[in-house]
């Protein structure tokens, strides 16, 4: 994770998924929902913006062997999470 980023998960029973709340110390929120395509959790939601705007989200987390975590942002962005 980012430093001044926290995200929780959890299991809403209703809709019978998973809910995903990200919060950032950057004033952005987001909340969605997250599934799993192949090897790939998947997260969609709407991030809100401290102005009041608000815009729909979606990434791609792929756990690859030897513990290096990926998450593939829309527009290409990637991030790689390494052990230190």
């Amino acid at each position: 994770m980012d430093p001044g980023t926290e995200r929780l998960f959890c299991w809403d029973a209703e809709a019978r998924s998973i809910a995903y709340l990200h919060l950032t110390s950057n004033r952005y929120g987001s909340r969605g929902r997250v599934t799993l395509k192949g090897s790939v959790m998947v997260s969609e939601g709407v991030q809100c913006a401290s102005d009041g705007t608000s815009r729909q989200v979606r990434s791609g987390a792929t756990l690859n062997s030897g513990g290096t975590f990926v998450e593939t942002l829309v527009g290409g962005h990637r991030i790689v999470y390494r052990r230190k």
